[in-house]
């Protein structure tokens, strides 16, 4: 596994980082790459790479780790928390399912609208997410 976007999400990297935390959140670069299977001899090439991104977007935070062999720590930020929570009922879910192609590209003009006014923080993980899904596809 590597840490490319198209391999794994913001998302679920946040939600491995939120869970990994310690009671103030943090995780060390290596139990981050032993827990997702990379080689902990590396986590400059694996973890920290990616998470100097997320903090350049403002989800993460970083403190220097206390140990020489330690890469850093990380946590959320408080906008990565409120990104982290956000999620679709099961209603809208269903009513997007259930729309056709050109309902979909409304549904996705109104959202990039909507995102213009969306925090900046907001805003970049839109549209990382938008990217993630058109390089799956």
């Amino acid at each position: 596994m590597s840490l490319r976007l198209i391999d794994i999400s913001d998302r679920e990297l946040l939600h491995i980082l939120d869970d990994l935390g310690d009671n103030d959140g943090w995780v060390s670069a290596f139990d981050l790459c032993r827990a997702l299977g990379l080689d902990p001899d590396y986590p400059n090439r694996t973890v920290a790479s990616r998470f100097v991104w997320l903090r350049r977007f403002g989800v993460v935070e970083k403190r220097r780790g206390r140990k020489k062999a330690s890469v850093g720590e990380w946590r959320l930020s408080k906008a990565g928390v409120d990104l982290i929570d956000g999620k679709l009922d099961d209603k809208h879910e269903a009513r997007l399912k259930k729309m056709s192609d050109s309902e979909l590209w409304g549904e996705l003009a109104a959202l990039g609208e909507h995102r213009l006014r969306m925090r900046q923080v907001s805003a970049r993980m839109m549209r990382r997410e938008m990217q993630r899904s058109i390089m799956l596809r």
